[in-house]
């Protein structure tokens, strides 16, 4: 992913819509755990219905899509270095930031 001058998300390697793409990026980095919670200061009632919103905005972004879209769809394309680099092993280990890559 990179930014062009016009500061607008260019995302290469992907049949889904560059604004799309940018939505479910947005919604995937607000489902993050201390995201989601704001660091554990959220009740579990607010952050099981900030949840619940964020997971029917995703939903919503499926249909314009026209298809489901993963998680691992939109890992892939906010981090496609670690997706080229890793095996398999090394990239649960790094997408759950326990391991650098060494050479």
């Amino acid at each position: 992913m990179t930014m062009d001058n016009n500061s607008v998300y260019t995302i290469k390697n992907s049949d889904i819509d560059q604004r799309y793409l940018k939505q479910f990026s947005d919604i995937y980095m607000r489902l993050e755990p201390e995201n989601l919670t704001c660091d554990g200061e959220l009740s579990t009632s607010e952050w099981k219905r900030k949840e619940k919103k964020l997971l029917k905005d995703w939903k919503r972004l499926e249909k314009k899509v026209g298809r489901p879209v993963s998680e691992e769809e939109i890992e892939k394309v906010m981090f496609p270095y670690i997706y080229n680099n890793y095996n398999s092993d090394e990239l649960a280990e790094a997408l759950a930031g326990t391991v650098m890559r060494g050479e």
